[in-house]
């Protein structure tokens, strides 16, 4: 694998690439989950890709944990920029959702091409997802087994600015997909089949679909690859690859 996300982001990505890369990295995220393996340190820097074939592989375990639920867990953990809020807040049981946050901060950035939440510290961090997301409700806090109390400063972010002031590249669509994603609460986060069955993944799977480079679709995400993954394909005899 010649590059690493973090280099490929700097390029100029189309708008089906940060579908394709989207894709393959979610679907990265599914299987882990499903073998109860959490990265805790998902950032562009730690995902490869050849861009040529726009082949995507996670990477970089050096972080990751078999996590077993109501057992205790380090909450130091995910690059700060990345680190989604339970942990900013020293939540000590957590599960894959967290690389689902470090995921859609990671969709922003391909968006952006720039880091969208550049925190200087834990606090600064948590004062920028206050200022775009607003603050999370009492409800949040607990659906995110928070064990440190949110600083009352921050309260004061009733309604955040929003992640469209943020990433103001981004078309309805998208904005649209990564407000799924970037919630509070855990358990709300889109992932897993859920996620890869969604509209906003459509164009890949029309037929002919094709990259800039007129490379195929199907020779980077194919029938039974998708199908594994969501069993949409199944439904939709129709699509052709």
């Amino acid at each position: 694998m010649p590059n690493t996300l973090a280099e490929v982001i700097r390029q100029k990505l189309t708008d089906i690439d940060i579908r394709l890369y989207t894709w393959q990295m979610f679907s990265g995220l599914k299987y882990l989950d499903e073998h109860k393996v959490v990265h805790r340190d998902l950032k562009p820097v730690n995902i490869l890709v050849d861009h040529t074939t726009a082949y995507l592989k996670i990477s970089d375990f050096g972080s990751a944990k078999i996590v077993v639920k109501g057992k205790a867990n380090n909450f130091y953990q995910v690059t700060r920029f990345y680190r989604p809020p339970e942990l900013l807040m020293k939540a000590l049981e957590y599960d894959s959702t967290v690389d689902i946050w470090s995921a859609g901060c990671i969709v922003a950035e391909m968006i952006r091409k720039h880091v969208v939440f550049p925190g200087r510290d834990s606090a600064h961090q948590m004062k920028l997802y206050c200022r775009c997301f607003g603050s999370p409700t009492d409800a949040e806090i607990r659906a995110m087994k928070a064990e440190e109390r949110l600083d009352p400063e921050l309260w004061k972010f009733a309604k955040g600015a929003g992640l469209q002031r943020l990433v103001i590249e981004a078309t309805p669509e998208q904005l649209q997909f990564m407000k799924r994603i970037l919630v509070y609460s855990p358990d709300k986060r889109l992932r897993g089949k859920q996620l890869l069955q969604d509209e906003f993944f459509r164009p890949l799977f029309k037929s002919g679909a094709v990259r800039h480079n007129n490379q195929k679709i199907s020779e980077v995400i194919t029938a039974a690859d998708y199908k594994r993954a969501s069993e949409w394909v199944s439904r939709r005899k129709n699509i052709k690859l």
